[in-house]
C-alpha cells in the first residue's frame, strides 16, 4: 500500500500550470481508483482558473477546503467559502471554472466520475477537446479538432451561429 495522501500537505504538486496560477495533485489513481478522479487544486492568489468548460460524459463536485474561490458558470459569478460544495452535470449545464481574485491561496477538492473517452467543451474556443486515455505516468493524451461553424455559438470568439447542413441536427 502506497503512503496516505493528504489533501492538505503543501508538496508534492503533480501539475502546475503557471499561467494560470493552478497547481494540482491526483489522488484517485495513486490510491488504486479505477473508476473515479480526484485532485486537489491550489489556485494561487490572482488565479485566473481553467478556461470555462464542459465535460459531456463526466459528472463533476467540489468542496472549498480553504480560501474564497469564485465558482464562474455560464449563470455568472459567485464567490465560495470553505465548506462550500458545488456540483457540475454533464453537459452544458454544468459550465464551470474557478477563479481566485484574492490575495491569499484557495484549495479545492475536485472528484469526478473518470470515463474514457471523455468530451470537453471550452466555452470561450470554437475547439472540442477528447481525451483518449490516460498513460501509467498519469498524461492525458486527446485529440482536439475545430468546431463546425453551425455548433459554435455566436457569443465565442469566431462563433458564426449559423445554421448546420441540411439533415445535420446541431444536437
Amino acid at each position: 500500500m502506497s503512503a496516505r495522501l493528504n489533501v492538505f500537505d503543501d508538496e508534492p504538486w503533480d501539475m502546475n500550470a503557471e499561467k494560470m496560477k493552478i497547481r494540482g495533485r491526483f489522488l484517485a489513481k495513486p490510491s488504486g481508483a479505477e473508476d473515479l478522479g480526484a485532485t486537489v487544486y491550489e489556485l494561487l492568489p490572482g488565479s485566473t482558473g481553467f478556461h470555462l468548460h464542459a465535460h459531456y460524459a463526466m459528472e463533476e463536485m467540489f468542496v472549498v477546503l480553504s480560501g474564497t474561490p469564485t465558482l464562474r458558470t455560464g449563470q455568472g459569478e459567485e464567490r465560495l467559502a470553505p465548506g462550500d460544495f458545488v456540483f457540475c452535470p454533464k453537459g452544458i449545464a454544468g459550465l464551470h471554472t474557478f477563479t481566485n481574485p484574492t490575495d491569499e491561496p484557495a484549495r479545492l477538492l475536485a472528484w469526478s466520475t473518470a470515463p474514457i473517452p471523455e468530451v470537453v467543451l471550452y466555452e470561450l474556443s470554437p475547439v472540442l477537446s477528447v481525451p483518449l486515455f490516460v498513460s501509467k505516468e498519469q498524461h492525458v493524451h486527446s485529440r482536439s479538432t475545430e468546431l463546425p461553424r453551425y455548433l459554435r455559438s455566436p457569443r465565442r470568439p469566431g462563433g458564426r451561429g449559423e445554421r448546420p447542413p441540411q439533415g445535420v441536427s446541431p444536437a
